[in-house]
């Protein structure tokens, strides 16, 4: 269980995350890192768990060097991992893209209508290439994804 504490670390982090991903369309590692160490030492129980979570980012850090989704975007979840572990933070990324999916459908329909027909492409044909999104900052649909998993766990539904 992390603490009350932990929580507002994690959303603190969160937040100037968010201010810089929109101000400058970048997540300073000078902010991600320490992110990472603090939800490390803030919800340490024993090697297993730290185990599970290094591996989370270990694989991040490998889908990163594919280039299909952001650098910036992934080590803030690989710092949402660090607090949260890695089926919590996967489910913040999937709350995150149905908010950001939603969000681009309300103010950009043609743009979110040819990104949709693309990725279907794609999977229809077996070919992948990187779809660069850079319309949306995506680190503050990262802080609405994690409110709701910490609503989920508060209420003790994660």
């Amino acid at each position: 269980m992390m603490s009350s504490a932990a929580w507002i670390l994690l959303f603190a982090f969160l937040a100037m995350a968010s201010a810089a991903d929109i101000r400058f369309r970048r997540i300073p590692n000078g902010l991600v890192f320490p992110g990472m160490a603090a939800g490390f030492l803030l919800t340490w129980s024993g090697f297993p768990d730290f185990g599970w979570k290094l591996l989370m980012i270990l694989f991040l850090y490998f889908f990163g060097m594919l280039g299909l989704m952001g650098m910036g975007d992934l080590k803030l979840w690989m710092m949402e991992a660090a607090f949260v572990g890695a089926a919590r933070s996967t489910l913040s990324v999937l709350f995150a893209s149905l908010f950001l999916m939603a969000g681009a459908f309300i103010r950009h329909r043609k743009e979110a209508v040819f990104i949709t027909q693309a990725t279907l492409q794609q999977l229809r044909t077996h070919t992948w290439s990187r779809l660069e999104q850079t319309s949306y900052p995506f680190a503050p649909y990262m802080a609405a994804g994690m409110a709701c998993v910490f609503l989920l766990v508060k209420t003790g539904r994660a």
